[in-house]
């Protein structure tokens, strides 16, 4: 079951992490080991140990497959074999532990697990020579972290486990799991705590491939209570507000921090009853430690300067999202304003298929969201797109590029310094990519299926995905050809034909929008050009603009009205009144936006008009003349606005209040 979980007030976080310059991370983990000496030197598989259980996870042992496991056939060095051999679940932890190298209030509290002479020091439990499998102090470190954290729960005692890098706190007392293999199986509160520590510590080495090593001195905190009540207690103790999830920057010092008593600097709370099942929960601390890796990596800081809110959500979906078992699980990061409810299925295909039918947001748009709440559900898939492809294709670059925004690059030299290639470009390559038409990013577009002319294609999609092929025009010829594609019927080539001609930067290709297509004999194409000119702002085209005023097609006549607006013919307005005071009503309402456009520079004998049109049978028309006035409107305007709000409701009614509004702000001023 895929579990869809809203975490709310997440842009609180970024009020409260604290900016702490750090030096470079040394390493100082087992993943600088031999990958065939990891489990006999700690972190070893649930194979190598022996388990009496299938694993919960994929193996992450370089030495298993599906057809082979990394049977451990010989103990480690001073492990009693007696202890090594022993098929009960007690002894398998207590290896587990001595492992990964875990002090377990469970594993520390179970003394009679076995018949050996010194069963505390399991699994050395042969003889009391030598040092023993746990830290010196753990016995006294978990009584103490056990006497804290208590506290939080009424009726039960919570396990807590101490890791290198983890601490988990959880009263989870058993939870299903999906194995690889065998089905479902349930685990124990304890063993479950383990394979906690071992997720985060498998999360920390997956950051560490792609990015390198965070800057995090000590355990992340990791709470993971069975109800929200207990959740929300814990929150509101230890990130001081019982909504924010996780801490993921840092606090100064652990005088600072309120978490645990200042034993962990970072810290997320996942309560179970809010992920509803396993996988949910594993997708989501994925994905919140690899956010607290962000904070941390390079430079300790959660502010916006270096921690752009696209970056921070799209890092943690890809880790979270990676393992293929949790591809269609999402814990939705969100603003205080908006709420995210879509579903984590099916991502890739959705991506692609918005790329071929060329739907994503501007990326300009995203790259300059200063928060989580001005993104949407089909932004952070747009952005977990990004991650994933560029993951694939330009791994290097693209974690250079997010190291640049770590030191507080601006995003665009940070893109033209990493990966060489604009925002934009790197969108269209992006798009091109999904569509078919580019095998990397990195390579250029597919030479054999883009050679045929892009008249001869017929299917609209694939002549969409060849006109963002084109990427940014700068040839007359191909200027045309795009031009003679909007007298096609359907809106799919056409918008995509004015999204890539809205591209162009030379002079020489703008020609054909005012001297070819402004004056072609298709009107759809005539409409598309004077669109384009609009966009542009093509000021040579003001003589052409001016005679579509008078073009036998209201659709052309209304792109001339809103060219001729934005290119400043003020000399137009006389073919708007007229619109006005006669047109169809889709022309009426071109006019009134386009004299909206003009703003203080529209005519005031232009207000008497737009009043009239506030009469119209059609609400649309209304609405649009109480728009233009809001900003041309005049002390004129005021009568008929308030007279007719009388009779009007709904959106209607509050348009014309708007316009009130906004014209008593003119007059005052």
């Amino acid at each position: 079951m895929t579990v869809s979980t809203i975490v709310r007030a997440v842009a609180l976080l970024m009020l409260a992490a604290l900016a702490l310059v750090t030096g470079p991370a040394h390493a100082d983990d087992d993943t600088a080991k031999p990958a065939a000496d990891r489990c006999v030197n700690g972190n070893a598989c649930y194979h190598f140990l022996r388990a009496p259980v299938s694993a919960p996870d994929p193996c992450f042992c370089p030495l298993c497959s599906d057809d082979h496991q990394h049977a451990g056939d010989t103990a480690p060095d001073g492990w009693n074999r007696r202890c090594w051999d022993r098929r009960g679940m007690p002894c398998f932890l207590k290896r587990h532990a001595a492992s990964w190298q875990l002090s377990c209030s469970e594993c520390l509290a179970d003394t009679e697990c076995c018949k050996e002479p010194f069963p505390a020091r399991c699994p050395k439990c042969g003889d009391d020579k030598g040092p023993g499998p746990w830290r010196k102090d753990a016995e006294k470190l978990v009584a103490e972290r056990l006497a804290v954290e208590k506290r939080h729960w009424d009726k039960s005692e919570p396990i807590v486990v101490v890791g290198r890098h983890f601490y988990v706190v959880t009263d989870i007392r058993s939870v299903k799991v999906i194995t690889p293999h065998d089905g479902e199986r349930v685990l124990s509160g304890h063993e479950y705590a383990h394979v906690l520590v071992m997720r985060a510590e498998q999360a920390r080495r997956d950051f560490e491939s792609a990015f390198g090593m965070p800057g995090i001195s000590g355990q992340v905190g990791v709470f993971v209570p069975e109800r929200e009540s207990t959740g929300r207690k814990i929150r509101s103790d230890y990130f001081r507000n019982p909504s924010v999830p996780f801490v993921y920057s840092a606090y100064g010092s652990s005088s600072e921090s309120a978490i645990s008593e200042g034993f962990c600097m970072n810290g997320v709370c996942i309560p179970f009853q809010r992920v509803g099942d396993d996988a949910g929960m594993h997708e989501a601390l994925r994905q919140f430690i690899a956010q607290i890796f962000f904070t941390t990596w390079i430079v300790t800081s959660g502010e916006l300067r270096t921690t752009p809110p696209w970056a921070f959500a799209g890092i943690g979906f890809w880790v979270g999202k990676s393992p293929t078992a949790l591809a269609n699980e999402v814990y939705w990061l969100e603003g205080e304003d908006n709420v995210v409810t879509a579903s984590g299925k099916h991502w890739a295909k959705e991506v692609a298929d918005t790329a071929k039918k060329h739907g994503f947001r501007p990326i300009e748009e995203i790259l300059a969201a200063t928060t989580l709440a001005k993104l949407t559900a089909p932004d952070f898939k747009q952005i977990w797109g990004w991650f994933d492809v560029a993951m694939k294709d330009a791994p290097k670059e693209w974690a250079a590029l997010l190291g640049e925004l770590r030191r507080g690059t601006e995003v665009h030299a940070a893109f033209k310094k990493t990966l060489g290639w604009t925002p934009d470009e790197f969108q269209t390559r992006f798009q091109e990519r999904l569509a078919g038409l580019r095998r990397t990013l990195k390579d250029g577009t597919d030479v054999a299926e883009s050679s045929a002319p892009l008249a001869a294609e017929k299917d609209p999609e694939k002549v969409a995905a060849r006109i963002r092929a084109v990427g940014v025009p700068k040839d007359v010829a191909i200027v045309k050809e795009l031009l003679d594609l909007c007298a096609r019927d359907g809106d799919l080539v056409r918008e995509t034909a004015v999204l890539v001609l809205s591209r162009i930067k030379d002079a020489e290709p703008r020609e054909p929008l005012w001297r070819y297509g402004a004056i072609h004999a298709d009107a759809k194409v005539r409409a598309t050009s004077l669109r384009v000119i609009r966009l542009l702002r093509v000021t040579e085209s003001r003589a052409v603009v001016h005679a579509a005023l008078a073009d036998p097609s209201w659709f052309v006549r209304a792109e001339a009205f809103l060219a001729a607006a934005a290119i400043k013919d003020f000399d137009a307005q006389a073919a708007m009144r007229e619109a006005l005071s006669g047109g169809d009503a889709k022309l009426r309402i071109a006019a009134c936006d386009a004299l909206r456009s003009m703003g203080k520079d529209a005519n005031p004998i232009c207000v008497a008009p737009l009043a009239k049109c506030l009469d119209h049978e059609a609400w649309q028309v209304r609405v649009a003349a109480a728009d233009a006035l809001a900003v041309v409107g005049t002390l004129d305007a005021v009568d008929s606005l308030v007279r007719h709000l009388e009779t009007e409701t709904a959106r209607v009614a509050d348009a014309y209040r708007d316009a009130l509004i906004a014209t008593g702000r003119h007059l005052a001023a």
